[in-house]
């Protein structure tokens, strides 16, 4: 007669992070490997001394005993096992089974899925961060894994077990008759579904902290620095109650697309934190070049408009960033220094009118006058109260803004404003 294991229990909070005990049933199923892989996960994690103090039911004791102290049941549960470290994301140990070691030297953990960058839905992280048994299903060319991740405490606490199984002709994923592109796409479908945000289609939360740790600590290995940038759409309650939560939505959508615009790198990408409030992750980013990034999105997102219902809706934003240099911070660390810095799009906005401004008076070469009158002068002032604003009479005025607009071949005051907008 055959047997599978199945959970029929409740968590046991005091032996891991999770544990079950198991009842027995007869008969074949499609579910076999991920419920063996459960089973091995689990009494993987425990002694033989817990798992006899479960409540099985005393016919399987015998039973469970000798499974357990076959080596050869215990291989037949995993293709290869190896040890993850899922920060750094390096494997410090690969097996094909308890006799056959592979490797023992450090090498990227996704190399395993040929992509040749980190995994969207890291299942190590994920294991690491909620201290829990995780399963992804995933694709290396024509053939499908069950990968597993385990977190458990060894002499490095960073370290998860990840232990894969191939389950090409299982059944389990329905891939009979599909090309290998197809089979590509249903995977990839169903792992970014669970990193995507629903409504913007961006990263979600949990991807910030699977995925932001390895960025920082790839960073300072490198010696290159790292920028997180932080932005949140201001009044959006104030949107969603004049016009509703469609309305929202689509300022939502459309506040996503121009912080995505500056993703320019291949391991750049953006996020959504909480609620209105987004992350964008630049990789190799000085904090001069930052700052440049910064002023161009609030100067995007201040022209932004969200056409609804032969309706206008602006769209208005605080924006900060943090640019780190060999900096040891947490993931959280980071997003808190990146909030403390920040700016409305109309404060940063009026900082670079202020510096382009600058620029414009020393191409001119204007006199110490001249360039508090053409400060005064772009700011909209009229010919009075810019010599109220000096004190000097209307006609010295006159003759400083005519001074100004020779050096600036220019003819008028409007030409004048045109010109420095456009510069």
């Amino acid at each position: 007669m055959a047997y599978i294991i199945i959970v029929v229990g409740s968590p046991i909070k005091k032996y891991g992070p999770k544990v079950y005990f198991f009842g027995w049933c007869g008969g074949p199923s499609k579910l076999w490997p991920i419920i063996t892989h459960v089973f091995y996960n689990i009494v993987r994690s425990l002694t033989f001394n817990t798992w006899m103090e479960m409540n099985a039911m005393p016919d399987t004791k015998a039973l469970a005993q000798t499974m357990l102290k076959d080596p050869n049941f215990v291989d037949s549960l995993y293709d290869y096992m190896r040890i993850v470290d899922p920060i750094q994301k390096t494997v410090a140990y690969f097996a094909r089974s308890h006799t056959e070691e592979i490797c023992n030297g450090e090498h990227e953990c996704f190399s395993l899925w040929e992509r040749g960058q980190a995994c969207e839905n890291c299942i190590s992280m994920r294991a690491f961060n909620s201290g829990d048994t995780i399963i992804k299903i995933d694709y290396r060319g024509d053939r499908v894994l069950m990968a597993t991740a385990v977190p458990f405490n060894g002499a490095d606490s960073q370290q998860v077990v990840e232990l894969l199984k191939d389950i090409t002709n299982t059944g389990i994923i329905d891939i009979e008759g599909k090309e290998t592109d197809q089979i590509h796409k249903i995977i990839t479908k169903r792992n970014q579904a669970l990193v995507r945000d629903t409504l913007t289609g961006t990263y979600n939360r949990e991807f910030i902290f699977e995925r932001l740790p390895h960025d920082i600590a790839r960073a300072n290995e490198q010696g290159q620095p790292l920028t997180l940038i932080f932005a949140g759409i201001n009044g959006f309650r104030t949107i969603n109650d004049r016009y509703g939560l469609v309305a929202g939505d689509l300022v939502a959508k459309e506040f996503v697309k121009a912080l995505k615009h500056y993703c320019a790198g291949k391991n750049d990408w953006c996020a959504r934190y909480d609620g209105v409030e987004f992350i964008l992750v630049l990789n190799n980013n000085t904090e001069k070049q930052a700052y440049q990034t910064c002023k161009r999105l609030a100067k995007k997102i201040s022209r932004l408009t969200v056409p609804f219902e032969k309706k206008i809706i602006r769209i208005s934003s605080d924006i900060g960033f943090y640019t780190i240099n060999n900096e040891p911070l947490t993931a959280q660390n980071l997003i808190d220094k990146a909030r403390k810095g920040l700016y409305t799009t109309i404060e940063m906005e009026s900082a670079d009118r202020n510096e382009a401004l600058e620029n414009v008076i020393k191409r001119l070469s204007l006199t110490l006058r001249e360039k508090e009158t053409a400060l005064l002068l772009l700011k909209g002032l009229t010919n009075t109260e810019i010599a109220e604003q000096l004190f000097v009479g209307v006609s010295t005025v006159k003759k400083h803004i005519s001074s100004i607009f020779t050096k600036a071949e220019v003819r008028s005051r409007s030409e004048f404003i045109a010109k420095y907008t456009q510069t």
